[in-house]
C-alpha cells in the first residue's frame, strides 16, 4: 500500500470522526528509519485535553496522547526518529528544523508548518529494525508544568500519589489506570499514561518523582523555582456552636503542586538496557491559577530550567542528555 493510499485513508477516517487534521505534503521515497508517518495531527478533546491540540498522526510508532503544546509533541517525535526508529543524523536535524517551523505559528497552522517540513526527507537507506536505541542516541525527557497549582494543610509527599496510582496494565502499548483517585476535599487526580514497553512508564513516574525530591523541600531555591513546595502557613482552626464560634490560628506546613504535569520521554533507562517511550500526564480536578510567577522565571532565561533540568538528569541517570523544562500554557 502506497503512503498515498496511506494518507487518504487516513483523511477520511479522521474526517470521519471530526478531528482537525493538519494538511500532509505526502511524497514518495521518504525514510524515517523503521518508522512511518511522524506527522502532527491538530485535533479537538482528546485524551482529557479540553479544546485544541496536538498529536502524532501515527499513535504506533509516536504513542504520544494530546497536548497543547506543539513543541512537547514535536520534541518527542524528533527523539523517537533518532533513539527508537534509527531514522539518519539527517532525518533528525529535519525533524529539529519542523519543530523549529511549527513553534512560530499558532494552531492547526502550526501543525501544518511542521508536516511540510518533515515530508521533505530526503530518501535514506532504511536500517534494519532494532529493538534498541544506538549507544550513541541521546536520550530526551520533556517536562511541562501548568502554571495553575493546588494547595492544602498538611506536609503530605506528592509521591505516594505517584507510588500508588500509576500502574502499568496489560497490553500494548502499556497504559495507566486512568480512573480519577480521591484526595483530600473531595479533590480528584487523574493520571493519563502511555509507553511502548513495561519499562516506559515506571521511568516517567521516576522522572515525576524527582522533580517532587529536587524542588518540595529545597529551601536553597527560588520560590519561583520550585514547582513541588511544602512553605509555612497557617490554618483557622474554631470551636464551639452558634453565630459566635471561638476561632485562632495555628502554625501549619501546607504543600504546593501543580495542577497539571505532562511528561515526554525517548530514553535509554540506565542499567536496565530498556528504552523508555511513551508520556505521562496527571491533573487535578481544582486549582489556584498562581505558578505564572515560576512559568515566567522558567522562560526569562535566569537558568531556573537549567539547574533543575541538571537535577532531573542527575536523579534519572540521563547526563549528558536532554531534560527539557517548561510550563504548559503561558499565564
Amino acid at each position: 500500500m502506497t503512503l498515498w493510499i496511506l494518507a487518504t485513508f487516513a483523511a477520511l477516517l479522521l474526517h470521519s470522526r471530526g478531528v482537525l487534521a493538519a494538511v500532509l505534503a505526502t511524497r514518495a521515497d521518504t525514510s524515517f528509519g523503521s518508522c512511518e508517518n511522524p506527522t502532527i495531527e491538530y485535533v479537538q478533546g482528546q485524551n482529557g485535553l479540553p479544546g485544541f491540540g496536538y498529536r502524532p498522526a501515527n499513535l504506533v510508532n509516536f504513542p504520544h496522547g494530546a497536548s497543547p503544546n506543539i513543541d512537547a509533541i514535536a520534541q518527542f517525535i524528533c527523539s523517537t526518529l533518532q533513539n527508537a526508529c534509527m531514522a539518519s543524523s539527517d532525518v533528525h536535524s529535519l525533524c529539529n528544523k519542523a519543530g523549529a517551523e511549527a513553534k512560530a505559528k499558532t494552531a492547526n497552522e502550526a501543525a501544518v508548518a511542521f508536516n511540510q517540513v518533515i515530508m521533505q526527507t530526503p530518501a535514506v537507506p532504511s536500517p534494519s529494525p532494532s529493538p534498541s536505541p544506538l549507544p550513541s542516541a541521546q536520550p530526551n525527557v520533556t517536562i511541562n508544568f501548568s502554571h495553575g497549582t493546588y494547595h492544602w494543610f498538611g506536609d503530605d509527599n506528592p509521591k505516594d500519589w505517584f507510588d500508588k496510582y500509576i500502574k502499568v496494565n496489560d497490553g500494548l502499548p502499556k497504559v495507566c489506570d486512568e480512573e480519577p483517585q480521591k484526595l483530600a476535599k473531595d479533590y480528584y487526580i487523574t493520571f493519563e499514561c502511555e509507553g511502548h514497553d513495561a519499562t516506559s512508564i515506571p521511568f516517567m513516574r521516576k522522572a515525576l518523582n524527582a522533580a517532587v525530591d529536587a524542588t518540595i523541600d529545597n529551601e536553597d531555591m527560588k520560590e519561583e523555582e520550585r514547582i513541588f513546595m511544602h512553605y509555612p502557613d497557617t490554618e483557622q482552626v474554631c470551636s464551639g456552636g452558634g453565630p459566635y464560634p471561638s476561632c485562632a490560628y495555628k502554625k501549619v506546613v501546607s504543600t504546593k503542586v501543580p495542577q497539571s504535569v505532562h511528561i515526554a520521554v525517548g530514553a535509554q533507562i540506565p542499567g536496565q538496557g530498556g528504552f523508555a517511550q511513551g508520556y505521562l500526564r496527571y491533573s487535578v480536578s481544582k486549582s489556584k491559577g498562581d505558578n505564572c510567577k515560576a512559568c515566567s522565571f522558567f522562560g526569562s532565561g535566569m537558568g531556573a530550567a537549567s539547574a533543575l533540568s541538571g537535577a532531573l538528569s542527575a536523579q534519572l541517570g540521563v547526563l549528558g542528555g536532554i531534560v527539557t523544562i517548561a510550563c504548559l500554557a503561558a499565564c
